[in-house]
């Protein structure tokens, strides 16, 4: 004995969903090798809506920022090592997790 008297009273509901058109597809266009002894670290990479590459190098604690054309533009210390980074959508904010400070 229960509330629906054993009958499924469940109805379909529909959640909108927000769809965006997919990024346009990348071609690699630049290719370097990095030793394994380079001490480079790239964790994590973002792509903002200003077409820019935010890259995460965990050993440096900081953020490199580059054009689409892969031309350096500026880096940003972190007060710990970057591991990931994330666009929130039409905006103009970056998240980045920090897991040594257990934040973001």
């Amino acid at each position: 004995m229960g509330c629906c008297n054993g009958k499924n009273n469940i109805t379909g509901i529909k959640i909108p969903i927000e769809t965006r058109p997919p990024y346009q597809a990348l071609s690699l266009k630049y290719e370097f090798d990095v030793p394994p002894d380079a001490g480079v670290w790239t964790t994590g990479l973002a792509k903002t809506d200003k077409n820019q590459l935010v890259l995460c190098f965990r050993n440096q604690f900081k953020l490199l920022i580059f054009d689409i054309d892969g031309e350096f533009k500026q880096s940003c210390e972190m007060a710990n090592r970057p591991y990931n980074a994330a666009i929130i959508p039409d905006s103009s904010q970056l998240l980045v997790t920090l897991p040594g400070n257990k934040s973001l």
